[in-house]
């Protein structure tokens, strides 16, 4: 049987911080000139980012909050994957798409 070795409450809060960590890290990378590369899924071949010397950053959405001002310019039967990614990106919302 396997334990759980944190109460729930510091399991999100540790997501919470590696997220930080996460957005601060494609800052640095930016900072020192390093291009990003925002992939959808785990089908992109990361080997291309890597053999241009680049790195890559997952942009999975994370809530529904964007679809609808995303959907000020993508059709409504879009993926909401990619209606939520869009809309982050489209209000700023996410720091990815930022850097």
């Amino acid at each position: 049987m396997m334990e759980v070795i944190k109460e729930l409450p510091q399991v999100f809060a540790d997501f919470a911080e590696q997220r930080k960590k996460s957005f601060l890290t494609v800052k640095e990378l930016k900072d020192k000139g390093v291009p990003v590369v925002g992939a959808y899924c785990t089908y992109f071949p990361k080997e291309i980012a890597m053999a241009m010397g680049a790195a890559t950053v997952g942009l999975c959405s994370t809530s529904d909050e964007t679809i609808a001002e995303a959907e000020r310019d993508l059709p409504k039967n879009l993926c909401p994957l990619i209606k939520s990614s869009y809309g982050f990106a489209k209000t700023d919302k996410c720091p990815y798409f930022y850097f």
